[in-house]
Parts: structure tokens; C-alpha cells; sequence
């Protein structure tokens, strides 16, 4: 093998500027795809970052009224949802259903001190935030303790916080009057809403706001987390079911499109996921088909090597040089060209990405990329590639060379 080596370096000295030609587009091959890998992986991370709330599978169930004709019930009924149809859903959907809660709503005129707004306060069960996906910015949420006990504590937006507080720094603590009743503000939540929207809903305990505001047990949501759902049809099929079992429930035709809303963003979240992940494959397909462009130079010029050293070959085989050994000069030469160039243009693609990454840190970050990097599987997948690349490269030339014709190559 040491034989084999000293002769394939004597060989590349003789041709520096061919082989440095024609290395550098093994290089610059995989540099792009190094470097397309590390975008499309920016990329993908940036977008999943913007849909991070909406990866849980969450559907939301909105009671309304009927505007089709059902066995004899009129228009414009009301559907009231119940503490027994949040059961029921339970035992339907056993295997689907991860967690399911109520919320009760009543509309309220809130006050502290002089300022005065409207708002709704919102009993929500314990552990409610797994489904509204908030964020306490100061205080705590709400606990089992405050449910048990049916203490009158709440939670504010930190966008009406400002509104009823004003000047006021830290709400917790603080006492605001919902309805003429006086509720003691345990925590500040940011919500998943655009910047400058007032969110008015005050969280209450759910316990709370049956017994105090709203003591006839009307729902105003049924909040479902599923599991088990992972793609565009078993949602589809899944809502279907759930919308007929709500029809048998309360008694509306299953096509009536104001009886009950079903409210969820997670297959909008799949179909995001599905654009995104051909356009990867896409960049990866580009990647790739430049890495090609780069491995057809190397076999071309292993070839012109071959021809050039035809005589060479002929001698060799005349003085009993096996078929294996001329095999191994000309892979070995291909091999050595690809790894040492396709190294050189892989480090530059990895040093590209991490001074992007650090850029984008340095601005702030961006809603669109986010550590646009590759990872240890991705470089030892390029890895292999390029071994690949370089056996490719070299198999049509090293045939060639075994397959002339002693008294051609030596008449050459």
C-alpha cells in the first residue's frame, strides 16, 4: 500500500495544476452543499420557532346557534355545553384525549381605583396553560389550592395590566373588582398575541366562577389536547368523528356550520411542516446535484490521466502488475484528490455557517433563520459522501485501464 501511495503522489506532482482545478470543484461542491444544508436547517428551525405554540395537537370547541332545521327543533337555538358533555368527550375519545378542560366565561366590568374597563373573567382548571399556551411574567399561576378552596384570585394580561394599573410597576398583590367582587391578582401572563393587542380575559379559578358568577354551569369552551394524531388525514378524520359525536350530543345536524365551532391551527402546523420539508429536500437535491457536477470533473480528469499513462499501464501489466493493483492506483489517486479537497470546501462550508449564526445572534436573532449550522450527523454524512464520491469518480477510469489491450497500451 506504501508503493501504491508514493506512486499516486509522484503522479499528482506531475499534474498540480490539473488536479488543483479539478479538485476545487469537488471542493466547491461540497461547500455549497454544506452550506445550502446549514441554510434549509436555518431555516426550518426559524419557521418551527415561529409555530412553537402550535405543536401541541389542541382543539378548541365553541358552542354557538343552530341555522338548519333538526327534528323539529327551531333556528337560531343555543347550544349549551355542560360539565357532562366534557365527559362524555372523555369516554369517546379515550385514546386520543390527553388531557380535556372547561372554561366558563362571564362578561365583566373591571375597575381599580378610579380606572374602570371591560373585560371577561374566564374560569379555567388547573393547568390550563398547557392549552393556552401563556407565559407568567410575574407572580404565579393559578393553583389547585385557589380551586379547592374557591378563592376569589386571578391572573391578568400584562397588556391590561398597564390599562388598570398604570403607573404601577408589579400588579401582584394588588386587588381588582370584577362584577363588584373584589379578586386578588396572584400573577401577570403574557399571551401568544400580536404586539399592542389588549387581552382583557382575567383568569379565574373555574370553581370560583361557578359559584360567584356563574352558578347555571354554562360553558363557554371545551379545550381538547390530543395525542396520537400526527397527520393531515387522522385530524381530518378525527374532526369528523368528534363534530358527529357533538351532533348526537346536543342534537344538531352534523353540517350546520353555526352550532359549534371547532377552532385548531395544528394542521395549518402540518402543512407548514410538510412545504418545509420539500423545500430542505429541495436545497438538499441542489446541494447534491452540484457535488455530482464536481465528481464528473474528477472522472474526467482521472480519465485523461489514464489515457496519458496508457504505456505506462501496458509496461506495468507486461512485467505482471495484477488488474487489483491498477485498480488501486487509479481509485486511490481519485479517492485522495476527493477527500483532501472535499475537506478543504467542507471546513469552509462549516466555518460559513457558524459565522452566520453568529451574526444573526449579534442582530437579535430572525423570525425567518435561526442557527443556521450543521450538525456532527450531517458532516459525517458529507463525510461519507465524498468517499463515495471519490470511488465513483475513479471507477470508470481504473476499468478502462484494466480493460486496454496489452499490445495497445504498449504500442501506445
Amino acid at each position: 500500500m506504501r508503493d501504491i501511495l508514493a506512486e499516486v503522489m509522484a503522479s499528482m506532482k506531475s499534474n498540480r495544476m490539473r488536479i488543483a482545478l479539478t479538485g476545487f470543484s469537488i471542493g466547491w461542491g461540497i461547500f455549497i452543499l454544506i452550506v445550502l444544508l446549514g441554510a434549509g436547517n436555518g431555516l426550518l428551525k426559524g419557521m418551527m420557532a415561529n409555530f412553537s405554540d402550535n405543536t401541541d395537537n389542541i382543539y378548541t370547541i365553541i358552542p354557538g346557534k343552530t341555522a338548519i332545521l333538526h327534528k323539529g327543533w327551531p333556528k337560531n337555538r343555543e347550544i349549551v355545553f355542560t360539565r357532562n358533555d366534557v365527559k362524555k368527550l372523555k369516554d369517546c375519545f379515550p385514546n386520543n384525549i390527553e388531557r380535556i378542560s372547561a372554561t366558563m366565561s362571564a362578561p365583566a366590568d373591571l375597575s381599580y381605583g378610579i380606572v374602570t374597563t371591560n373585560g371577561s373573567l374566564e374560569g379555567k382548571e388547573v393547568g390550563f396553560e398547557r392549552t393556552e399556551h401563556i407565559r407568567v411574567v410575574e407572580g404565579r399561576l393559578l393553583s389547585q389550592m385557589d380551586a379547592d378552596s374557591v378563592r376569589k384570585t386571578c391572573m391578568v394580561s400584562s397588556s391590561l395590566a398597564k390599562v388598570l394599573f398604570r403607573d404601577e410597576p408589579h400588579p401582584v398583590g394588588k386587588y381588582i373588582t370584577g362584577n363588584g367582587v373584589e379578586l386578588l391578582v396572584v400573577g401577570v401572563y403574557e399571551p401568544n398575541v400580536d404586539i399592542g393587542t389588549i387581552v382583557r380575559e382575567i383568569f379565574v379559578p373555574y370553581t370560583t366562577v361557578q359559584e360567584v358568577f356563574c352558578p347555571e354551569e354554562k360553558l363557554s369552551q371545551i379545550t381538547l389536547m390530543l395525542r396520537g394524531l400526527d397527520d393531515m388525514k387522522s385530524n381530518q378524520t378525527f374532526e369528523k368523528v368528534l363534530r358527529q359525536k357533538l351532533a348526537d350530543f346536543k342534537d344538531f345536524n352534523v353540517n350546520d356550520p353555526l352550532a359549534v365551532k371547532l377552532k385548531t391551527d395544528y394542521e395549518n402546523y402540518l402543512s407548514t411542516v410538510s412545504i418545509l420539508n420539500g423545500i430542505y429536500l429541495f436545497i438538499v437535491i441542489i446541494g447534491l446535484a452540484t457535488l455530482v457536477s464536481g465528481v464528473v470533473g474528477v472522472s474526467n480528469i482521472m480519465m485523461i490521466t489514464v489515457k496519458e499513462r496508457t504505456r505506462e499501464l501496458g509496461v506495468r501489466k507486461a512485467m505482471g502488475a495484477s488488474n487489483e493493483h491498477i485498480v488501486a492506483l487509479v481509485l486511490v489517486e481519485s479517492v485522495i484528490i476527493t477527500l483532501i479537497f472535499g475537506y478543504v470546501g467542507m471546513i469552509c462550508g462549516v466555518g460559513i455557517t457558524q459565522l452566520m449564526a453568529k451574526a444573526l445572534t449579534a442582530m437579535g436573532g430572525s423570525t425567518i433563520f435561526s442557527n443556521p449550522t450543521v450538525g456532527l450527523g450531517i458532516i459525517f454524512a458529507a463525510n461519507v459522501v465524498m468517499l463515495i464520491a471519490g470511488i465513483i469518480a475513479g471507477y470508470v477510469p481504473a476499468k478502462k485501464a484494466i480493460n486496454s489491450k496489452l499490445v495497445d497500451a504498449l504500442s501506445a
